[in-house]
């Protein structure tokens, strides 16, 4: 009796490991360009549901590119001048829309539209 109960424990655990596997959201890696004028893309779709990163990498280093906000998640992170590029996770975004920009507001500035 003692060995039938342990094993169905085990599978039992086994199950509820793959289910949480696969609630686990697609991750989307999107890559952006700091440059002096602005972000390229400086407009991105995103589909509801997914998780969303940005790959971002700051080329050619100015004081217009030093960083980038999303205020809408509370983001604001510096941007290093060696070409590094830096993740930002957005997590899974919801529908509707989502701004982005250099800290300074002086380029112009990007939209994530999600759907």
């Amino acid at each position: 009796m003692g060995k039938h109960f342990i094993m169905l424990v085990i599978s039992f655990s086994m199950q509820q490991g793959f289910a949480k596997d696969a609630a686990k959201p697609e991750v989307v890696l999107i890559n952006v360009k700091a440059t002096p004028k602005g972000f390229e893309p400086n407009v991105i779709s995103a589909e509801t549901g997914k998780r969303v990163k940005l790959i971002v990498t700051r080329s050619p280093a100015s004081s217009c590119n030093s960083d980038i906000r999303i205020p809408d998640k509370k983001i604001r992170r510096s941007l290093p001048r060696k070409k590094q590029k830096v993740t930002i996770d957005l997590g899974v975004l919801e529908t509707g829309t989502l701004n982005y920009g250099c800290g300074k507001e002086m380029t112009e500035p990007g939209m994530i539209y999600i759907k």
